[in-house]
């Protein structure tokens, strides 16, 4: 499910403690998640994060919509943590994450 939010460069996002189905993100005891995040629209996806639920990286999005899907990244497959339609000087949530947009 992809949730809108109205509000340029995407500023940083925090991921929940655990995945929307209440499973821990790295497996039972494994740690935090490892996320990234890709922007549509841009072609953009930024550097993973090691075992953090905050991570920040920059991008330049433009003034109108856009999409942003966070993961965890983990060797045996990626976990999708949610989408959300952001714009500039927004605050989104997804499923599982939280994405903030600066000005």
């Amino acid at each position: 499910m992809t949730r809108r939010c109205k509000g340029k460069a995407v500023h940083s996002w925090d991921q929940w403690g655990r995945k929307a189905d209440g499973r821990d993100w790295d497996g039972p005891g494994a740690g935090a998640p490892d996320p990234f995040v890709v922007v549509a629209f841009v072609s953009y996806r930024s550097a993973r994060c090691e075992d953090t639920y905050r991570c920040a990286f920059r991008v330049l999005a433009g003034d109108g919509d856009f999409r942003v899907d966070v993961y965890d990244a983990d060797a045996m497959g990626d976990d999708w943590a949610g989408a959300t339609i952001c714009s500039r000087g927004a605050v989104c949530d997804t499923e599982a994450a939280r994405v903030i947009v600066g000005r």
